[in-house]
């Protein structure tokens, strides 16, 4: 069976998705509305898909770029789960032990920087205990996420960079596989010792249980329409 350590999925051809997943991150960079509820971040999107893009470039913007968790953040994390459902119906061609969704089952995580005199340090290495979802809620202006993973050579350990995440693929999202750790780079800043976070990774959970419907390789149940 065809069982990746690492697979990568564009929804480019899914206009809904690319909508929302865009808008998401207009909201974590926006001030919080007086509604934070996923309500709330949803009547925003919608406001700001209707705005033209010089109205857009007006929405007051939140100064806080360091605080991963606060109550709209939170529920802009939860509306991601949307995009996980969708995207979960391209992964079937990958075989049947991508897992199953369940939403919402989502987590969030930063990478920072790390001050040094070598451009090629790694500033997060990271594994899970199940398959998982990978995409960038947040990233700052300029800045590149590298994924690499480590893989046993005759010679020895070998660094295999996956893929990179930049503003030329904002429609992928990374499927890794459990038990498979990833190490993150952070690049691309044009700023001298640069500090704090540089970018926020939202993660989609998926469940490997095995499940009485045998019949389908991705069970995914729909987020409920008020989340």
């Amino acid at each position: 069976m065809f069982d990746p350590k690492f697979h990568k999925v564009d929804y480019c051809s899914a206009p809904n998705v690319v909508l929302v997943g865009t808008r998401l991150r207009c909201a974590w960079r926006a001030l919080p509305w007086e509604d934070i509820s996923g309500k709330g971040v949803g009547q925003f999107m919608k406001v700001n898909h209707e705005m033209l893009e010089e109205e857009r470039e007006r929405v007051p913007q939140n100064p806080d770029r360091e605080s991963l968790h606060t109550p709209w953040r939170d529920s802009i994390y939860h509306l991601w789960n949307h995009v996980f459902y969708d995207v979960m119906k391209f992964l079937p061609e990958v075989g049947c032990s991508v897992g199953y969704f369940h939403p919402p089952s989502h987590d969030a995580f930063t990478l920072d920087y790390r001050i040094s005199k070598d451009d090629n340090v790694a500033v997060e290495n990271k594994g899970w205990n199940t398959n998982v979802l990978l995409i960038p809620a947040h990233r700052r202006p300029g800045v590149i996420v590298r994924a690499t993973v480590n893989e046993s050579q005759e010679e020895g350990t070998l660094e295999k960079e996956l893929r990179r995440f930049d503003a030329s693929n904002l429609t992928e999202i990374w499927y890794v596989r459990k038990g498979v750790h990833v190490t993150f780079y952070i690049e691309g800043d044009p700023k001298k010792n640069p500090q704090g976070v540089a970018a926020v990774t939202v993660c989609g959970i998926l469940c490997s249980d095995i499940h009485e419907s045998v019949n389908e390789c991705c069970e995914i149940v729909q987020p409920a329409e008020d989340d």
